[in-house]
C-alpha cells in the first residue's frame, strides 16, 4: 500500500489542490497577517539521534517537511500555526508501516523508551 505525502496547509496530498479564492485569501491577509512560506528545511531536526531509532520493518523518515506534514492536523489552528511561520514540537520520525504484520513488528520494537519518545504511528 503506498500512500501520498500529505499537503502542508491543506486537505489531501501533494499533487492534489483546491485553490483558495481571492477573497479568502484577501480576507485571512487582512484579519491575520501575510503568509509566510514554508522553507526547505520547515522543521530543526530531530531530537533522538537517527541510530538511535533502530532498525524498523518499515519505512520510516526524518525529512523536516515529512516530519511537520504528520505532526500536526489539518484543522484551522494547525493551518494558521503553519501558515504564521510557527513550527511546534515534531515527531523525530514518521514510520509508515504498509500491513498488519509491520505494524505488530513496530509496536514490538516500540517497548524501548527511545523508540516510543515523540512516536507518530
Amino acid at each position: 500500500m503506498t500512500t501520498g505525502k500529505r499537503r502542508l496547509g491543506g486537505w489531501g496530498f501533494e499533487g492534489e489542490s483546491m485553490a483558495p479564492s481571492p477573497e479568502l485569501l484577501a480576507w485571512l491577509g487582512e484579519h491575520i497577517g501575510p503568509a509566510h512560506p514554508i522553507p526547505g528545511v520547515a522543521a530543526p531536526p530531530p531530537e533522538l539521534p537517527t541510530d538511535d531509532l533502530g532498525e524498523l520493518p518499515a519505512e520510516l523518515s526524518t525529512d523536516s517537511l515529512d516530519r511537520l506534514a504528520h505532526g500536526r492536523g489539518q484543522g484551522l489552528v494547525d493551518v494558521l500555526r503553519i501558515r504564521s511561520g510557527l513550527v511546534p514540537a515534531l515527531p523525530d520520525a514518521v514510520c509508515r508501516p504498509t500491513n498488519t504484520d509491520e505494524v505488530e513488528a513496530v509496536l514490538r520494537d516500540g517497548r524501548r523508551p527511545s523508540a516510543i519518545r515523540n512516536s507518530n504511528l
